[in-house]
C-alpha cells in the first residue's frame, strides 16, 4: 500500500492557494464573501447548491478553468522546472480523481518544463522510464514554449545522446535552455540539426568540457533573434559557434563566457552589441588564443555590469615589469573605452588571483582608473568559477 501522504490531499492543494476551507470528507468549499464580491464565482452560480450558504460550494462544482489556476499556481514558477516525480511534480495531481487528471493532461502549462538529470550510477531501466516520462511531458506540453534541463555526469555518453536527441525534437519551441553536456559520443554528430531555427529562444546555457561536442555544435547554425541571455563554457578549437550566435542575436542583455583554449587567431570583424547590459568573463586558464582578437572586435555602448579575471586583461597591452598587477586597471580602462562602455559602466567586478600581492594597493589602483564606478573584488584560484548570486538580482537582470 502506498504512504498517506504519497498523493496530494485536494485541501493541501486548494486551501492554501485560494484560502478556502476543505473537508474532503464532507467536500463543500466555503467562499469568503470578499471572494464572491470579485466575482470568481457568483452566490446563485450552479444554481441551488449553494442555495442553503451563499458561501458554501461542493468540490465537484468547480469550474474547470479555476482548477487549471489552481494546478497552475501548485507547481513553480515558469522556466523553472518542477520534478518529474513527487510532491511537487504536475503528475502528482493526476492521481486524485478521474477528473482532476483529465484537466491536468489536457493543461500544456503544467509539462511545459522538462529536467532530465542522469547519472552514470542509473540502470538501462530507470533511464528508460526517465526519457518515457520526458516525451510524454514534451506532447502534452504541444503548443507552448517549453523550459528544458538537462544535466549529465561523467559515464553518460550514451544516455547524453538519447536525451539530446529527444529534446532536439523539439527544438523549435526551445524558450529556456541550459544543458551541461561532458561527454562526447560516436554519433553525437547526429543530434544536431545543420540549421537550428529557435524563433522563441529567450536564455541558452550551454556548458561544455568535450571538445567533441563543442566541434558538432560548432558546426551547426543557430538562428535565435529573441536570444537575451546567453551562457556558454566550450572547449572548442575555435570561436566559430561563438560568433555565429552573437551575430545573430541583435537583442542579447546578459553574456556569460567561460573560455577554454580557443584557437585562431585570425582577426573578427567588429561585433556589436548594442543591448548588452552585463558581461562575465572568466577562464581556467591565464591565456586564452583568440581572445585577444575578440577582445579587439566588440563594440558594447550599454554595457553597465563588466565582471572579468583579472589575468585576462590583455599582456600585449601590460609593459613587464615587477609592477605589473598596478598597470592592469589603466589597461582595462583603455580597453573599455575601446569598446564604447565607459560613460554606461555602473558596476566592476575584478576577480583576483589567490597569490596577489600588496591587494590593497591594486585595489586602490582599480579605484582610481574607475572613480566613477562601483568596484568590487573576489580572490578565487583558477579552478574555481565565479557565479552570481541567487539573490544578486543586478547581475540577473536584463535592464
Amino acid at each position: 500500500m502506498a504512504p498517506a501522504n504519497l498523493y496530494p490531499r485536494p485541501d493541501a492543494v486548494f486551501g492554501p492557494l485560494l484560502g478556502l476551507r476543505l473537508d474532503f470528507h464532507q467536500p463543500v468549499i466555503r467562499y469568503p464573501a470578499a471572494r464572491l464580491r470579485l466575482g470568481v464565482l457568483s452566490s446563485n452560480s450552479r444554481g441551488s447548491a449553494m442555495d442553503h450558504d451563499a458561501s458554501a460550494l461542493h468540490i465537484s462544482l468547480l469550474p474547470n478553468e479555476i482548477i487549471d489556476e489552481i494546478f497552475q499556481h501548485h507547481l513553480p514558477d515558469y522556466p523553472t522546472c518542477p520534478p518529474l516525480f513527487g510532491r511537487d511534480s504536475p503528475a502528482n495531481l493526476t492521481r486524485i480523481c478521474g477528473h482532476w487528471r483529465a484537466i491536468a493532461h489536457a493543461n500544456p502549462r503544467l509539462w511545459r518544463g522538462i529536467r532530465l538529470e542522469l547519472k552514470s550510477t542509473f540502470g538501462f531501466s530507470r533511464v528508460e522510464k526517465l526519457l518515457q516520462i520526458a516525451e510524454i511531458w514534451l506532447e502534452r506540453s504541444r503548443p507552448l514554449n517549453i523550459s528544458v534541463v538537462l544535466r549529465c555526469d561523467n559515464g553518460c555518453g550514451e544516455e547524453q545522446l538519447r536525451s539530446l536527441t529527444l529534446l532536439i525534437e523539439h527544438s523549435s519551441r526551445w524558450q529556456f535552455v541550459d544543458f551541461v553536456l561532458p561527454n562526447s559520443h560516436p554519433l553525437f554528430r547526429r543530434a544536431w540539426n545543420p540549421t537550428m531555427r529557435l524563433p522563441p529562444l529567450v536564455e541558452l546555457r550551454v556548458i561544455s568540457y568535450s571538445g567533441d561536442v563543442d566541434r558538432e555544435l560548432s558546426a551547426a547554425n543557430i538562428v535565435a533573434p529573441r536570444l537575451r541571455v546567453f551562457h556558454a563554457l566550450l572547449v572548442d578549437d575555435k570561436l566559430s559557434f561563438l560568433l555565429r550566435v552573437l551575430r545573430e542575436a541583435p537583442g542579447l542583455t546578459n553574456l556569460w563566457l567561460q573560455l577554454w583554449v580557443h584557437g585562431g587567431d585570425e582577426p573578427i570583424q567588429p561585433l556589436a552589441l548594442p543591448g548588452l547590459k552585463t558581461l562575465i568573463i572568466d577562464s581556467s586558464q591565464e591565456t586564452i588564443v583568440g581572445w585577444r582578437m575578440l577582445c579587439e572586435s566588440l563594440v558594447l555602448p550599454a554595457l553597465r555590469r563588466f565582471c572579468i579575471r583579472e589575468s585576462l586583461i590583455q599582456v600585449q597591452q601590460v609593459p613587464p615589469g615587477p609592477r605589473v598587477h598596478l598597470r592592469r586597471p589603466k589597461s582595462m580602462a583603455r580597453m573599455l573605452k575601446e569598446w564604447t562602455a565607459m560613460p554606461s559602466l555602473r558596476r566592476l567586478l575584478v576577480i583576483l588571483p589567490v597569490n596577489e600581492r600588496s591587494r590593497e594597493v591594486t585595489t586602490q589602483a582599480y579605484r582610481d582608473a574607475f572613480p566613477d564606478v562601483e568596484i568590487s573584488f573576489t580572490v578565487l584560484g583558477l579552478r574555481a568559477t565565479w557565479e552570481p548570486d541567487a539573490e544578486d538580482a543586478e547581475w540577473w537582470a536584463q535592464q
